[in-house]
């Protein structure tokens, strides 16, 4: 990052503005699934366990001139300008949604990354509606962390590809695709539930709807 854009607030991003947004995603999207599909059990686990490099892939070409480091950075990077980002959204009653605090995001990413493994670790056999209930708890546990900029749903989306492909004999419905998202919505008011406990029974009625088991 040159010295012009130090001097400078960094820019919002919304990459969705983009006039090659929808073409960009659709061909990086369907990409990295035919990745997932080939990839062993080691490489899904260490894209579930650490996005950036998925994400800086996918995203490289829809980062603001000058700032490459929105693509594959995690928010609360020391030394970048994601250092002291903040990212919230808003909900469907017009309140904001904050998700976790930039200095924070690395703490978290650590669970997903425990929670990533206790699910690849779980013995073969297992009850079919306990390994989904532990994808749907990782899937709620990086929608609240939100570690980038943005382009957070779609690499939550690929990871729970990822979980499900690993999970034999779990298939994954061809009405889950990443991008386009038309299920957005039902994710959203998912995550607005009043209580952990309501907000993860929703997301698993959601969720396991794209899951043959």
């Amino acid at each position: 990052m040159d010295g012009e854009n130090q001097s400078e607030k960094p820019p919002e991003w919304m990459p969705h503005e983009s006039p090659a947004y929808d073409e960009i995603l659709r061909t990086s999207c369907a990409t990295e699934m035919q990745r997932l599909a080939a990839a062993s059990s080691e490489e899904r686990l260490r894209f579930i366990s650490d996005p950036r490099e998925v994400h800086s892939r996918m995203y490289a070409g829809l980062a603001p001139e000058g700032y490459p480091e929105y693509a594959g950075t995690y928010r609360g990077t020391l030394g970048t300008t994601l250092e002291g980002r903040r990212s919230r959204a808003y909900r469907e009653d017009g309140r904001l949604q904050d998700f976790s605090e930039p200095d924070r995001v690395a703490r978290w990413m650590g669970e997903v990354a425990k929670q990533a493994t206790k699910i690849f670790d779980l013995p073969s056999g297992t009850n079919s509606h306990i390994v989904i209930s532990e994808i749907v708890r990782l899937f709620y546990v990086f929608g609240l962390t939100h570690p980038f900029l943005d382009g957070n749903g779609h690499i939550q989306r690929l990871i729970f590809a990822a979980c499900v492909m690993e999970r034999t004999p779990l298939q994954l419905l061809e009405t889950w695709t990443i991008h386009p998202r038309p299920y957005d919505i039902e994710i959203k008011l998912a995550f607005e539930k009043p209580t952990p406990d309501a907000r993860h029974i929703a997301l698993f009625k959601v969720l396991a709807a794209y899951i043959s088991a």
